[in-house]
C-alpha cells in the first residue's frame, strides 16, 4: 500500500491492473474484496483503492478538527492524480468512481 501525504496527514491508497481507471474509495472497515473481486477488475481496469482522511488507514484530524466533505473528495482525487497512479502513467484523462452502496457510479 502506497502513501502520499496532504495537508499534513497520511493517506493510503494501492494501485493494480491496467486499462481504463476505476476509483474505488475505501471507508472504515468496508472491503471491496468483500463484494467485488477485485483481481478480476484489475485485469480489465486500472484500479485504485484509496482511503481519505481520517478512514481506514489513513491519519486522522485532531479531535477537535472539521472533516469536510470538499476536503475527502480532494482526497481521493489527489490519490488518483499521484505521478505514480493511473492517470499521470496511462494518459488517463477520465475515471470511473463506484461507491459502497455498488448501485452506481460517477465519472470524473
Amino acid at each position: 500500500m502506497a502513501t502520499l501525504t496532504r495537508d499534513g496527514l497520511d493517506l493510503h491508497y494501492e494501485v493494480t491492473g491496467s486499462g481504463p481507471a476505476l476509483l474505488l474509495p475505501k471507508f472504515n472497515y468496508f472491503r471491496w474484496d468483500d463484494y467485488l473481486d477485485v483481481g478480476l477488475l484489475a485485469g480489465r481496469f486500472t484500479v485504485v483503492i484509496a482511503s481519505p482522511r481520517g478512514f481506514a488507514a489513513s491519519s486522522r484530524l485532531a479531535a477537535d478538527g472539521d472533516y469536510r466533505v470538499a476536503d475527502l473528495a480532494s482526497d481521493l482525487v489527489t490519490a488518483f492524480v499521484r505521478r505514480d497512479s493511473c492517470l499521470t502513467q496511462s494518459g488517463l484523462t477520465s475515471c470511473s468512481v463506484r461507491h459502497a452502496d455498488l448501485g452506481s457510479s460517477n465519472g470524473l
